[in-house]
């Protein structure tokens, strides 16, 4: 009979006080941050925001799922504040621009994290990137691209940008003469294509042919 007691005094104290931390998950009742590096309105964005709709779904807990944009140096900015600032409890996922690995690698200035050292989780698509160029130029193949005399002035978002990556192949393997200009987000760059300011851009095909 005591040690029935006894056996019953100790399920007591594990049910008050142990069961109900191992039942309990750990996101029930906390927010979940997406930090995006760049403004409201473009991919990343979009893409942040479908995500913060859905995922709570997938969490044990179901936390509240909120998207905060922070642009600036195609991303560069967001990843430094994730790297440097947000506490390391799960709380806090980025989305960065895909290229900005070769921020670190290049060595590019501004560059205040190690991406290493960062939890990647994965990615919502795998894309390819396409140059384009608007169709009232009279540029139809990289031969004509190659002889122009004329600048041809590329839109980006930072050094780093998707359409930033055509520069090596047509300025130093086609030596064709282009120069960029850099805007805050990719919808800036698609009003500039529209008011005739540049002439051409690299996006992921996705966001491509919606123009």
């Amino acid at each position: 009979m005591k040690k029935t007691r006894v056996l019953w005094l100790v399920f007591l104290i594990l049910s008050v006080f142990v069961l109900p931390g191992w039942a309990k998950p750990y996101y029930e009742g906390k927010v979940l941050t997406i930090i995006v590096g760049y403004a409201p309105g473009g991919g990343y964005d979009r893409t942040a925001r479908l995500l913060a709709k859905y995922l709570p779904k997938y969490i044990p807990g179901k936390p509240v799922v909120l998207v905060q944009n922070m642009p600036g140096a195609s991303s560069m900015i967001a990843a430094n504040y994730v790297y440097n600032m947000a506490k390391p409890d799960g709380l806090t996922i980025g989305t960065f621009n895909r290229y900005i690995t070769l921020n670190q690698l290049l060595k590019s200035e501004g560059v205040r994290f190690d991406l290493t050292k960062f939890t990647w989780i994965g990615s919502p698509s795998v894309e390819a990137a396409v140059f384009t160029i608007r169709a009232d130029l009279p540029y139809r193949s990289m031969e004509d691209l190659k002889k122009a005399k004329e600048v041809l002035y590329i839109g980006n978002t930072g050094e780093v940008d998707t359409g930033s990556q055509f520069a090596p192949f047509l300025r130093d393997y086609l030596g064709a003469n282009v120069k960029f200009v850099t805007y805050p987000q990719t919808a800036d760059i698609i009003l500039a294509l529209e008011r005739k300011e540049v002439g051409g851009y690299g996006f992921t095909y996705s966001t491509a042919k919606q123009y």
